[in-house]
């Protein structure tokens, strides 16, 4: 998985994510464990769309992650200024599975 890379590196995680959408009746389930281990890992957490990141907000909750860290935006394209204002001297950032118009 990404994370286990992002995991792998020296410095300030940043992960982007709408979460998973093409897992059917498991979606909810494995967007929540998603968010479990996403607080593991990364400092700070930008979600595409308040609606469709529910689940990955409850893991993050469970795992008591810092809520000041999690960001929640309506497009993708609102998270470069973001990540800039963010990142530090060494950042590493996993844009995670930027999802078609379709589905927002």
């Amino acid at each position: 998985m990404a994370l286990d890379v992002l995991n792998l590196m020296e410095g300030k995680k940043i992960i982007v994510t709408p979460g998973m959408i093409e897992l059917g009746s498991l979606q909810d389930i494995e967007n929540e464990k998603f968010g479990e281990y996403i607080a593991e890992i990364c400092d700070e957490v930008i979600l595409i769309g308040d609606i469709q990141t529910k689940a990955i907000q409850k893991g993050l909750k469970n795992k008591n992650y810092d809520f000041n860290k999690i960001h929640i935006l309506e497009d993708v394209i609102d998270a470069f200024p973001l990540i800039n204002k963010l990142k530090e001297k060494t950042t590493y950032v996993l844009l995670e599975n930027d999802l078609p118009d379709v589905f927002k």
